[in-house]
């Protein structure tokens, strides 16, 4: 039989298990104590370690983890920041375009954003995401497109964006701002409202035909257009016309102060146009044909007439009657509606309540109009 060791003694001291002190019958023969060897003394911790439980299959619990799967958890971890890092920046770029020319309808993320980024959109010619940056959106867009948009800028390109001041508030906000249309400056106070982001009041500027004189507005053209129905423009250079070859048509620049108020006065000029001129004088000698188509010493429509009743009528024969090409054109005295001022002179030969037939000569400063909604002009004498 193998002798009983101190350090045995200590293992089964410590076990507290089937063969500790557990209550258990120790086995015959063996001692619970060990009187031989207590002269020796205690085992220290450097010659002996601290007693391990019973062997258990696998790691023990609490045991740290194997180092591979250190390395496992370090690259997952790794993973997770490199996904985060990737949404983050996914967000900022929505953020970013929610904010930019590129957006479709994003408004902008404050009130000054908001009109810089649309006014931009504007000097690009980006008319949707100019658009986008609008509290609402117009009837028809036929007029708020890239390519009319392009025309605009080609002829007063925008520059010169500044911000001057702010009014903030939760909900709306004044911005005053500043800008060059071509040579143009424009400066306005831009109401900005908040509708999840901050939009401006007014995108564009409408154009209705109520706003100018009925007759005035069956002509005009807004980029070849007419305004028998409201149309809508972005704030710039403005093509206005006339459908009528007798009249120029030109107004006041539609800018910033017109886009804060989302309407446009129209503060037209019409102005007789060089082929207007012409055919006004061009009906003139046609317009005296009534006189000398005439054997009446006072036809109807005609100017110049004899005045004295002491003549037969329906005896006249009328000569050439002189002068209309000195007649002095006054255009648009009122809406669609010429004056000529001017001096004629005729020859007519009457027969005289006493038979005799006497020439006349008569000379008249005569005034009319013309009509210049007809083609061609219906002149009227006063």
């Amino acid at each position: 039989m193998v002798p009983h060791t101190g350090k045995e003694g200590a293992v089964a001291d410590w076990s507290g298990g089937q063969f500790g002190n557990s209550g258990q019958p120790s086995a015959p023969g063996w001692p619970t104590t060990n009187p031989s060897f207590s002269s020796a003394p205690p085992p220290s911790f450097s010659d002996y370690p601290l007693a391990t439980p019973p062997p258990v299959f696998g790691a023990p619990h609490g045991a740290p983890p194997p180092k591979r799967r250190k390395g496992m958890v370090i690259g997952l971890v790794a993973a997770a920041v490199v996904t985060v890092l990737a949404v983050l920046a996914a967000l900022t770029v929505v953020i970013t375009r929610s904010d930019s020319s590129d957006g479709t309808g994003a408004g902008g993320e404050s009130p000054q954003a908001a009109v810089v980024g649309y006014l931009e959109a504007l000097a690009r010619g980006d008319a949707a995401t100019a658009l986008s940056y609008g509290k609402s959106q117009p009837v028809s867009a036929e007029l708020l497109t890239d390519e009319i948009l392009r025309q605009q800028i080609a002829k007063w390109p925008i520059t010169d964006i500044r911000v001057l001041d702010t009014t903030d508030n939760s909900v709306i906000s004044q911005v005053h701002v500043t800008a060059k249309f071509g040579n143009e400056v424009s400066e306005a106070k831009l109401l900005v409202e908040k509708q999840g982001s901050w939009k401006i009041s007014n995108a564009f500027i409408k154009i209705d035909k109520t706003q100018i004189g009925q007759k005035d507005a069956e002509t005009v053209t807004v980029f070849g257009k007419p305004i028998d129905q409201p149309r809508y423009v972005f704030p710039g250079w403005v093509d206005i016309g006339s459908s009528s070859p007798y009249l120029n048509v030109t107004s006041k620049p539609m800018l910033l102060q017109q886009l804060a108020t989302g309407a446009s006065v129209m503060s037209m000029t019409f102005n007789l146009s060089d082929a207007g001129e012409q055919a006004v004088r061009a009906a003139i000698p046609a317009s005296l044909a009534l006189c000398t188509n005439s054997n009446l010493i006072r036809p109807p429509g005609c100017p110049v007439h004899i005045t004295a009743t002491n003549y037969v009528d329906g005896t006249a024969k009328w000569g050439p009657i002189v002068g209309a090409e000195t007649f002095k054109i006054i255009p648009l005295t009122s809406a669609m509606t010429a004056s000529m001022v001017g001096t004629l002179t005729a020859t007519i030969t009457v027969q005289h309540n006493s038979g005799a037939v006497v020439p006349n000569t008569v000379t008249v400063a005569v005034s009319g109009s013309a009509d210049l909604s007809t083609s061609p002009p219906k002149l009227t004498w006063n």
